[in-house]
């Protein structure tokens, strides 16, 4: 798979789970430690490639598999929400 169609992979699935929270990029953005930039270039495809910490910090906020973000599972995995 090349870095354009895994980076294509990430966008569309962090959009939709994004939007299936119905959050904003900023609300997102703010659980995630990212900048509202970083994601608005990932989501619409403007970034090349996605480093694993931001896979990892976008897997974490959206409560799913890193796997599910990268398009190497189907199903949506939720995570269960941390211990306080």
């Amino acid at each position: 798979m090349t870095v354009e169609k895994m980076t294509a992979i990430i966008a569309e699935r962090v959009l939709a789970v994004r939007k299936d929270r119905g959050w904003s990029q900023r609300e997102l953005a703010k659980r995630s430690g990212l900048h509202h930039v970083v994601l608005n270039r990932l989501e619409k495809g403007h970034k090349v490639a996605i480093q694993a910490e931001t896979v990892r910090r976008l897997a974490e906020a959206l409560r799913v598999s890193s796997d599910y973000l990268l398009g190497l599972k189907d199903e949506m995995e939720r995570l269960m929400a941390p211990a306080a």
